[in-house]
């Protein structure tokens, strides 16, 4: 997804089911369906990333993996994109009102611990 967001596009809907594994073990994305291009750049490569951080769990209710998926958000290196992603996990911004389809636990214990990845 990096290297996507590095060559200036941005996906729009990056749920893993929009992943399609070749048998030669190349993956692709399958689904470019939302139109960001009127917005910020920044914040639609931000919203990508959360949105393939949610959707994870919401796929495979995995909860180590959606975390993995945070940390690696978490550590991106793009500077720009990582403080818009702090910015739609601040107080605030609940990614409950931004993913709600994801359905996270209701104790929201998860949603903390993935949270803390995303603002470091």
């Amino acid at each position: 997804l990096c290297k996507i967001h590095e060559k200036g596009v941005t996906v729009g809907d990056t749920n893993l089911k929009n992943l399609f594994r070749a048998k030669d073990n190349k993956v692709y994305w399958l689904d470019f369906e939302n139109d960001y291009s009127k917005k910020d750049e920044n914040i639609c490569k931000a919203l990508d990333l959360l949105k393939f951080v949610y959707s994870t769990y919401a796929l495979t209710r995995h909860e180590d993996l959606t975390l993995h998926s945070a940390k690696l958000v978490g550590e991106m290196p793009n500077p720009e994109v990582k403080a818009k992603v702090k910015e739609l996990v601040s107080p605030g911004h609940s990614a409950y009102r931004l993913w709600l389809p994801t359905r996270l636990p209701l104790d929201n214990k998860l949603n903390r611990r993935i949270k803390n990845f995303l603002r470091h």
